[in-house]
């Protein structure tokens, strides 16, 4: 964490492309945070991705609303095309990206490659540099997030939402997407929120 608070990003070779894996409560968000804001590099969030498709007005929004509606997966070829029309787009291509919480099977990572999103190439050696506590393969910048269970427990029991002031509207200047709504999370622990009346209506995150 330290090296990701420090010094900005140096000249590359390549554009930085990332993918983060692991189980919710691990901690994909908050070093996927610190990643792009210290190289500059675009977050591209898997559920957050699916969250604005299915808050457009598109063609793919009425093909996956079905699967959503009825708690069924969503099919791989259509989840594929949401993932490459985002990391095709402009900013991605220009900056780099860091991909979190998604493939999810070999299957998906192999059509993921497929459609030339291959995470870029890494000496191993320097790895630990970026993300100190995961599993690497070798030469990829794959990284999965290797957290005890009993430590994702107390994690996840100490978030909170605030039901009043529990969502907010954000633009997304560089999507096809204007808008779309994110959760406003507390964690009790880490980042409490500063004001006593939203302590005391928290509730659990569900």
């Amino acid at each position: 964490m330290t090296f990701l608070r420090s010094q900005g990003r140096s000249p590359a070779p390549t554009t930085p492309r990332i993918v983060i894996l692991g189980p919710t409560g691990s901690g994909k968000g908050l070093i996927t945070s610190h990643l792009c804001r210290k190289y500059n590099l675009v977050n591209v969030a898997f559920k957050d991705m699916i969250n604005q498709v299915l808050q457009s007005n598109s063609s793919l929004a009425d093909l996956i609303q079905p699967f959503h509606q009825k708690g069924i997966l969503i099919p791989d070829d259509l989840l594929l095309q949401i993932v490459s029309d985002r990391l095709n787009q402009l900013d991605c291509v220009s900056r780099g990206w860091v991909l979190q919480g998604f493939p999810l099977t070999r299957e998906q990572a192999e059509l993921l490659d497929k459609t030339g999103h291959t995470p870029s190439r890494l000496a191993t050696a320097y790895s630990h540099l970026l993300l100190p506590v995961i599993h690497c393969p070798a030469h990829y910048r794959v990284y999965f997030f290797d957290v005890p269970v009993e430590v994702i427990l107390e994690r996840l029991s100490l978030r909170r939402i605030d039901p009043v002031s529990g969502t907010r509207l954000v633009s997304l200047a560089d999507s096809t997407v204007s808008y779309f709504y994110v959760s406003l999370r507390y964690h009790l622990l880490y980042d409490p929120p500063v004001n006593e009346d939203i302590k005391q209506r928290l509730k659990v995150v569900s």
